[in-house]
């Protein structure tokens, strides 16, 4: 590891994007039995200065030889930051980076241009950002055969960095532990789950484990190309043909998924993506109200002509990449010379196109019913939230696959009486933001006026909802 840099960090991005030339990516970039004898080694994570965060660690952790999983630790603000809870920030994809994505453009203490963001999470939570699953953002592999094929791969290197984190990083054993995830992250975040309550369970893992939260998830796949026609229907996006185009596509899908054949079921999920484009003109998947690019580069599709290559990664030409792979950055945070940040994204979707349209249903039911402490008795918690105006992962599709739980709490959940949310600067400018649907250990938020990437769109919303699932106290400004 690399001794950090004494500037401070907020001038430091702001010089870094004056400064900063863009290094062309080597390849497009993409969407969207736990092993403890696995060798679990680190380098000795690099302590970061900076004026914005109390503290700061980041470093690498090796869940085998030949694969390399990056973290970045950020303190919290609060007065005792050892009694504020952990957040793990897993991105979507798979192949989006956290600690370029989740950071800088959605909960971070700096946006991408090295402003100051009013709602980070820091106010809090203690963060934690990790590139994963291996070949995401920063994270490498020095041979192929490192990169994980499906969600017990993800989840049993996931198991082997965080204990890596306990060794690493003083005080998380007494952070209550939350996992949150966007996109495809929440069908990682159910399987990870899972595999960090039988970690503790066995003794290999010591982490406060609470809950999960659950954004705008890919937990079921075939609920989501299911909803698109009647959804974009019903939204004047199509007419009836090309409804029972779209959802023509959807039987195929499903057909194949009991079929076992993923790789077939992910393409026919790609040309759903692009008849999809083509009979709307260009709806935005991640905010079916806009058409064309979105106005925030969190949200930003490529123009990659292959639906499979599009989505989390911001263009190289963007100011993003140009932070992320600028020297200074790299050198504070210890790059290797040979990582390029974001480069083998596409490689990271490739490995695991085959279980990409598996669902993770069956791992949210085993977190409902698994205790990790006290504090959960009843069982892990289990979050979800969707933004209203997504598509990709659209309001409809996350009510279907809640039905499909098998939890004794489901037909509870369902009577359960919605409960109204308001976010505001003072009570009299208070506004109806969200909806949450509870019972037990399960609660569904529906965030209004946001679309697939919650906290980009609505901040203080987003705040507002992290503070209730960590038991925190409210945003104070």
């Amino acid at each position: 590891s690399t001794k950090g840099s004494q500037l401070s960090f907020s001038t430091f991005v702001k010089a870094e994007i004056v400064k900063a030339v863009p290094k062309v990516m080597a390849s497009s970039l993409c969407v969207i039995a736990l092993v403890f004898a696995l060798l679990t080694s680190s380098t000795a994570g690099v302590p970061l200065s900076a004026a914005s965060v109390p503290e700061e660690k980041a470093g690498y952790i090796s869940p085998s030889k030949d694969a390399h999983l990056f973290y970045w630790f950020m303190r919290s603000y609060v007065s005792d930051p050892s009694r504020a809870p952990l957040v793990l920030w897993l991105q979507g994809g798979p192949g989006g980076s956290s600690t370029g994505f989740g950071n800088f453009l959605e909960v971070g203490p700096l946006d991408v241009n090295g402003n100051k963001r009013d709602h980070t999470w820091l106010h809090n939570v203690n963060l934690l950002f990790v590139d994963q699953p291996v070949g995401t953002g920063y994270s490498y592999v020095d041979d192929n055969s490192a990169y994980t094929t499906n969600e017990d791969e993800i989840a049993r290197d996931m198991v082997a960095l965080l204990a890596g984190v306990e060794k690493e990083v003083p005080g998380v054993l007494s952070m209550p532990f939350y996992i949150f995830s966007e996109s495809y992250g929440g069908k990682m975040a159910s399987n990870i789950g899972v595999a960090v309550a039988e970690a503790i369970a066995a003794g290999h893992l010591h982490l406060q484990f609470r809950g999960v939260a659950l954004g705008d998830s890919w937990v079921d796949p075939i609920s989501c190309v299911q909803s698109y026609g009647d959804f974009l229907y019903i939204n004047a996006q199509v007419d009836e043909e090309q409804k029972k185009g779209l959802d023509s596509y959807a039987e195929k899908m499903d057909s194949l998924i009991q079929a076992n054949k993923g790789v077939e079921a992910t393409n026919q999920w790609g040309a759903q993506q692009q008849y999809m484009e083509n009979v709307t003109g260009g709806v935005n998947v991640y905010n079916f109200l806009q058409h064309g690019a979105h106005p925030n580069e969190a949200v930003t599709m490529l123009s990659d002509p292959h639906p499979l290559f599009r989505g989390l990664k911001a263009d190289p030409e963007s100011e993003l990449p140009k932070l992320m792979n600028s020297d200074a950055m790299r050198k504070k945070l210890g790059i290797p010379d040979s990582v390029v940040w974001g480069e083998h994204a596409n490689d990271v979707f490739s490995y695991l196109s085959n279980d990409f349209m598996h669902t993770a249903v069956p791992a949210v039911d085993t977190l409902l019913t698994t205790s990790t402490s006290s504090l959960n008795s009843a069982g892990v918690e289990v979050n979800v939230y969707v933004g209203a105006l997504d598509l990709i992962v659209t309001t409809p599709s996350v009510d279907n696959w809640l039905k499909k739980l098998k939890w004794a709490g489901l037909d509870s959940y369902e009577q359960s009486e919605r409960e109204l949310i308001f976010v505001g600067d003072t009570p009299a400018t208070n506004t109806t933001a969200a909806y949450v649907k509870s019972y037990d250990n399960l609660a569904v938020y529906y965030i209004l006026n946001a679309g697939h990437m919650v906290p980009a769109d609505q901040p203080a919303t987003a705040f507002e909802m992290m503070r209730r699932i960590t038991h925190t106290a409210p945003y104070e400004g």
